[in-house]
């Protein structure tokens, strides 16, 4: 573990934790088809929360479709 820098208090706003463990030492990090990530979206006055979630929701499923077919060969 390290330590983090004066006024971290963790990566959700308005959630103290006292205990914050980076992402790399959780245990599923070993196993390539792992991922583990989580999206922080500031929306400017007029854009719709769906319309980014959509765009968001494609780019998730390419990522999962890349992984899913990497190592395989042929069509």
């Amino acid at each position: 573990m390290g330590v983090a820098g004066a006024g971290f208090t963790g990566t959700e706003p308005g959630k103290v934790v006292d205990i914050f463990l980076p992402a790399m030492m959780h245990w599923g990090m070993s196993f390539p088809e792992w991922s583990l990530f989580q999206t922080f979206v500031h929306l400017e006055p007029g854009i719709s929360a769906s319309a980014v979630r959509d765009r968001l929701r494609a780019t998730l499923l390419a990522f999962n479709e890349s992984k899913a077919n990497r190592g395989k060969t042929g069509p």
